[in-house]
C-alpha cells in the first residue's frame, strides 16, 4: 500500500484508519487527517504520537472524549483538558484527579455539561457556586442532587 492510497481510505471512511498498516498510522500527517475527522482515531495511533500535542489537541477538539487515549502528561495540561471539557464537559472522567480538585475546571466542566459534577472531586462536590452552575444549566438535575 501506498501513501496516497492509505490517504484515500481515511478520506473514503475514516474509520479505515484503525485498519491500516503501523507504518501509517505512525505517520503524523495521516493521523492528523485522521483525528481531525474523528477524535476518537487517536485510540488507533502509534503510541508515540498519543505524545504529540498537535495530535492529541486536534483530537480533543474534535471529539473531548478523545482525551481517554491520550498521553497521562496531556491528562494533567490545563490547556488540552480545557479544549476536550469545551467539546464536551463528560470527558471530565478522563482528567487527572489533580484537576478534578481545580474549581476553574469543575466550573467549565458542568457549564458545558450538567452532569459532569459526578467526575468532580468530592471536595468541591459541595461547592455552593458549581453545583448552582449546574442545576443552572439543567433543571432536571435537581432530582438527583
Amino acid at each position: 500500500m501506498k501513501y496516497k492510497e492509505a490517504i484515500n481510505l481515511i478520506e473514503k471512511n475514516v474509520y479505515n484508519f484503525k485498519d491500516l498498516p503501523i507504518k501509517f498510522r505512525e505517520d503524523k500527517n495521516i493521523a492528523l487527517k485522521a483525528v481531525k475527522t474523528d477524535g476518537y482515531s487517536l485510540q488507533y495511533v502509534c503510541n508515540k504520537l498519543k505524545e504529540d500535542k498537535e495530535i492529541v489537541l486536534a483530537a480533543v477538539r474534535q471529539n473531548g472524549f478523545a482525551l481517554e487515549y491520550a498521553d497521562e502528561s496531556f491528562k494533567k495540561d490545563k490547556n488540552i483538558v480545557f479544549e476536550a471539557i469545551k467539546q464536551n464537559g463528560y470527558a471530565l472522567q478522563y482528567v487527572d484527579k489533580s484537576l478534578k480538585k481545580d474549581k476553574e475546571t469543575a466550573m467549565l466542566a458542568v457549564k458545558k455539561y450538567c452532569f459532569a459534577l459526578e467526575f468532580v472531586d468530592k471536595s468541591l462536590k459541595k461547592d455552593k457556586e458549581i453545583v448552582l452552575k449546574a442545576l443552572k444549566k439543567n433543571v432536571f438535575f435537581i432530582n438527583l442532587c
